[in-house]
């Protein structure tokens, strides 16, 4: 299984077509599984493997403003997670997943902030998406 893990400090969270919670800090795992496929008859130049089955899961934290729209556990949103760095070149993440685990902190003298976890869903079918900037 393959993964690598990516980290931004923008992005949107977007609930039937309404953009609803501004994304302050994100940590994206993406993974794939690793499949064999060598076959009994081949040669002997060894092993060979495809990629299998494509997962993404996210951490994410937010200022919790008010107004904004209810983030509820289970929720299925559009992430769009935006990466400005200098090692690759500026894009965005985008795909559908479900909000899990959603923790509320008010440190002393900051704004709230919101926590959860985001699993993927591929709800629209195309899994996750990178497009550069």
């Amino acid at each position: 299984m393959a993964i690598t893990t990516h980290y931004g400090k923008d992005g949107m969270v977007t609930y039937g077509g309404i953009d609803f919670l501004h994304i302050t800090e994100w940590e994206l795992t993406v993974s794939c599984d690793t499949v064999e496929s060598t076959e009994m008859h081949a040669t002997n130049v060894g092993k060979t493997r495809v990629a299998g089955v494509k997962d993404w899961s996210a951490k994410v934290t937010s200022h919790a403003a008010t107004g904004d729209f209810a983030l509820r556990e289970n929720v299925d949103a559009l992430f769009v997670f935006e990466q400005e760095d200098g090692t690759v070149a500026s894009g965005k993440y985008t795909g559908y997943g479900l909000v899990q685990n959603i923790t509320l902190a008010v440190p002393a003298g900051d704004l709230a902030k919101v926590t959860f976890d985001v699993l993927c869903s591929n709800s629209d079918g195309t899994g996750l998406v990178w497009a550069v900037a």
